[in-house]
């Protein structure tokens, strides 16, 4: 969840349809080390957010690093091809803050804690040569 912070949100819109949208989500943990809650941030415009705030549970999906396998990667040779991948869910009660100063302190926050994997990403792309190791 730190490391693929891009999740996917799945909610119901009114009629009862599953409505999915993708955010970035931050981890907290609680002084134990537990995670304690998902932070993140839905534009006012995002019907997410009005359906959240009528039917706060969701369930949001992580997807971590994935890849092919092909059965030449086995030594047992009666194996089958197949996509290996790490994936996290969690079933989430959602709170949607409205208020002014609060969502610009949130907003500051946020920002501070993905920065760092933004300059990351820029400098990565920046350097990156198609047919290079990465």
């Amino acid at each position: 969840m730190r490391e693929h912070p891009l999740a996917t949100v799945i909610t119901t819109d009114d009629t009862g349809f599953p409505y999915i949208a993708h955010l970035p989500l931050h981890l907290e943990v609680d002084t134990s080390g537990k995670p304690s809650m998902l932070l993140g941030h839905c534009a006012r415009g995002n019907p997410l957010r009005d359906y959240l705030k009528q039917r706060p549970l969701a369930l949001v999906s992580f997807m971590g690093p994935h890849a092919y396998l092909s059965p030449s990667v086995y030594t047992d040779k009666q194996r089958v091809p197949t996509w290996s991948y790490v994936a996290v869910q969690a079933r989430v009660a959602a709170t949607v803050f409205s208020d002014d100063d609060l969502f610009a302190l949130f907003l500051k926050f946020l920002y501070t804690i993905l920065s760092h994997r933004i300059f990351f990403l820029k400098f990565a792309n920046k350097h990156f040569t198609p047919g290079n190791d990465v």
